[in-house]
């Protein structure tokens, strides 16, 4: 399979492990990435294949996309029906971005997105 584009400097991204990316990370060790060296931008594989969770992002991106997850999570996190409360939440973010639905996945929000998705959710009564 070839691997995703950088969207920074448009080179091939390079299927890595968990335990090269983050040798820190124990419980990353298995898992396959996809990453742009000269970017250090990357993206995580679905599990048991290389079909990429996102777009590639750099360390921006990764800390901008981590704090729509903070404020967003929570949401259907806290929930008895996990499974149906996240549903609910993606649908009421897709509606607020205004967005289709397929678009409406964190791991392929760009930097605009995610702070639209920052202003939305904090408008939603708190958990």
């Amino acid at each position: 399979m070839t691997g995703p584009t950088c969207p920074y400097c448009q080179k091939a991204a390079e299927r890595v492990t968990g335990d090269e990316l983050y040798s820190q990370r124990i419980d990353l060790g298995g898992k396959f990435f996809w990453v742009c060296w000269d970017c250090d931008a990357r993206v995580g594989c679905h599990p048991g294949t290389m079909k990429p969770l996102g777009t590639l992002a750099n360390q921006e991106l990764r800390a901008l996309r981590g704090s729509v997850h903070r404020v967003f999570d929570p949401h259907w996190l806290t929930a008895k029906r996990k499974r149906v409360a996240r549903l609910e939440a993606y649908a009421r973010l897709t509606t607020d971005l205004a967005i289709r639905k397929d678009e409406c996945h964190i791991a392929m929000f760009d930097e605009v997105r995610c702070r639209a998705a920052l202003v939305a959710v904090a408008q939603w009564e708190p958990v």
